[in-house]
């Protein structure tokens, strides 16, 4: 089966590479609208993992664009994926022409059901490590950690490498919303803090993803203004949380 996944976070590609890997699929990388129908006139694809919110080329537009495009018989199944989990989300998503909908951040047995409603049997037997021990609860979801663990056969090092990448880009995405606030761009700063609430609920870190989607609710920069202090505090702990839970993981493999 040739999927294509189309996400424009570096973190959620790499997470959801990594569960598709576990159930014995390859998928290649869009980063935005553009970048997949380029990739569709490249080679068919049977599946593809949408993204709704993507620079350059939204999802609901990319799928516009294949729906006008490709003929029924042709056209790959389209896999919405939100951090927008609001009600009505999936209805305006099917409506749009999608097959299906992954609320982010996405869990891997939810995207096994996907697979298998489009005739795809997954068969992969799925071994489950434990974090312990477990980060402070108000910072991080360690059930979320365990998932991801138990993608690595026994190993810590994709979840480390997920944790690693994830720290310098949390930081860049606070900076750029920092500054865009200051330029008056609110639509770049709602974008950094959707992309930051993006990555932050696919790897459990559940202050941060809180704090980005309080900001949602909020209607202008100077609402979004007052919460950066308490962003940067909450990263700033996160940050130490998550460096003592690397430490932890790299010293129990340790040989004894």
């Amino acid at each position: 089966m040739h999927i294509l996944l189309a996400e424009d976070n570096a973190v959620n590609q790499r997470l959801v590479q990594r569960m598709l890997e576990k159930m014995g699929y390859r998928a290649d990388v869009a980063g935005n609208g553009i970048e997949v129908l380029e990739a569709l006139q490249r080679q068919p694809y049977d599946l593809i993992f949408m993204d709704m919110q993507m620079p350059e080329m939204d999802g609901l537009e990319t799928t516009k664009r294949i729906l006008e495009q490709y003929p029924p018989e042709n056209r790959p199944h389209i896999i919405a994926m939100t951090a927008n989990a609001m009600q009505g989300d999936r209805e305006r998503c099917l409506a749009a022409g999608m097959d299906d909908y992954l609320s982010k951040p996405i869990q891997l047995m939810e995207l096994v059901q996907v697979l298998e409603r489009w005739g795809h049997h997954v068969t992969e037997s799925h071994t489950h490590a434990t974090a312990k021990p477990h980060p402070p609860r108000d910072l991080l979801d360690y059930h979320i950690l365990d998932d991801i663990l138990s993608m690595g056969n026994g190993s810590p090092d994709f979840l480390i490498e997920l944790l690693q990448m994830y720290l310098p880009e949390a930081e860049e995405y606070l900076v750029k919303t920092e500054k865009s606030l200051a330029e008056g761009d609110l639509k770049t700063a709602r974008r950094m803090l959707h992309s930051l609430k993006g990555s932050s609920s696919n790897l459990g870190v559940k202050c941060l993803a809180i704090l980005c989607e309080q900001t949602e609710h909020m209607d202008g920069i100077t609402e979004i203004k007052a919460l950066l202090p308490r962003l940067q505090e909450c990263y700033q702990q996160t940050q130490h949380a998550i460096t003592d839970f690397m430490a932890h993981l790299e010293a129990r493999c340790e040989p004894r």
